[in-house]
């Protein structure tokens, strides 16, 4: 039994674990037009650097959950996020390209149990009935990082250069780990890890794990591509704004992703099902994707502004896919589920940010229009509905059959 101040420490852990992935993930994207001109950058080595974050805290997902099982998540995320600060340290010291991939790849790997481990904290402590909920607000505390990384981190910037910012994150992330380390309460038990082989044998013959991992790769892969690296170029090469401007409407994106995650959160649960939810959630963001690629060549900001809030409010239901996998896979297999599935969307993120890179004109000067991100949108759009259309055949939750667990409060 956890009591409400150990609780309520968890919880705030957690969630600042989450904002300070989203800002490690969203920085370089408010950072590149600066970043890009010192270190000669075009826009393949853009779309590289954006993506390889994604392809670190990927392929981390593959023995993430086995960690997370055997050692539990406290000393696993205190460790990854040194690994974090670290990297934004090399980040900030880059003169050559090579450096800044190295320190982009390390902040990828520490920022991977970030999710992840307050997952399986949540999961530990807390009843299935409040599950949804403190899942859908922990994730959506992490929508203040890309917040904390729009118009913010843009007077930051301004003060201390796109390297200081880099610097400071550096620091802040170290003393986050040190905080872990002294406050976060170790699970009162861990389930037995199973081995890696047995993990993939028993996930991947089970048809509702494919699914839901197509689900998220589809919405969260999409909307990391654009948040992390391409919309805020989308915004300043391909219709022109202004930094200042491109910054607000990001924004707003953020704001919608952080006002629907506790709010899907607590829809879903009121329901006693995700199913509804996540699949409104995925054709909403296919259709607010739909409404950006077909404005007029020079939209206004109001109308930029509600596609981009739409976007990000329907993006958010998503990650109640991972509530979903609590309520149909249990026991030992949670943890690997979890992080396999995040596997799949980070992955998804990586590639396509990386795709979209190679498929723009290589200077950054000829991207000068908006119809040139047109593979952007039509791949999320694609992607959505697919996803969309596959979850309709996974089998919904049930309450009343999920195991019973140790609950605090």
């Amino acid at each position: 039994m956890i009591n409400v101040g150990r609780a309520a420490v968890l919880v705030a852990l957690c969630s600042w674990g989450c904002i300070f992935s989203m800002f490690h993930r969203s920085a370089l994207s408010i950072l590149l037009p600066e970043l890009s001109l010192d270190l000669g950058l075009n826009s393949q080595q853009v779309g590289m650097l954006g993506a390889l974050y994604l392809y670190a805290f990927a392929l981390s997902q593959l023995p993430l959950g086995l960690w997370l099982a055997a050692r539990g998540p406290r000393p696993v995320m205190r460790n990854l996020f040194l690994l974090a600060a670290l990297g934004a340290f090399l980040l900030g010291l880059a003169d050559r390209i090579e450096l800044a991939l190295a320190g982009r790849f390390l902040m990828g790997l520490g920022m991977s149990a970030s999710f992840m481990g307050s997952l399986v904290f949540l999961a530990a402590w807390f009843s299935p009935k409040r599950f949804g909920f403190l899942s859908g607000l922990v994730a959506g505390s992490a929508a203040l990082g890309g917040l904390l990384a729009t118009t913010p981190l843009t007077w930051l910037a301004a003060c201390w250069g796109w390297r200081g910012v880099f610097f400071i994150l550096a620091g802040a992330t170290a003393f986050l780990a040190l905080l872990f380390s002294l406050l976060a309460p170790d699970p009162p038990q861990r389930p037995v890890a199973p081995k890696l082989k047995q993990s993939l044998r028993d996930l991947l013959g089970q048809v509702n794990f494919w699914i839901m991992g197509l689900a998220s790769a589809a919405r969260y892969g999409f909307f990391v591509a654009l948040q992390s690296t391409w919309l805020a170029p989308f915004l300043l090469w391909g219709l022109g704004l202004p930094q200042e401007e491109s910054a607000r409407l990001i924004l707003l994106m953020i704001v919608g992703y952080m006002a629907g995650m506790p709010l899907s959160g607590y829809i879903s649960d009121r329901l006693g099902g995700r199913k509804a939810v996540i699949m409104a959630g995925l054709l909403g963001q296919a259709l607010a994707a739909a409404a950006i690629f077909c404005l007029p060549p020079a939209p206004s900001f109001f109308q930029l502004g509600a596609c981009l809030l739409v976007m990000g409010i329907c993006s958010a239901p998503g990650v109640l896919i991972y509530a979903h996998a609590r309520e149909l896979i249990a026991g030992a297999l949670l943890a690997p589920a979890l992080t396999w599935i995040n596997f799949f969307t980070l992955l998804a993120g990586g590639m396509l940010t990386q795709g979209i890179g190679m498929l723009l004109p290589r200077e950054v000067e000829g991207i000068n229009s908006p119809e040139v991100f047109a593979p952007l949108w039509c791949a999320g759009i694609g992607a959505l509905c697919l996803a969309a259309a596959a979850y309709y055949f996974i089998r919904n939750s049930k309450r009343e059959v999920l195991p019973k667990i140790r609950t605090g409060v």
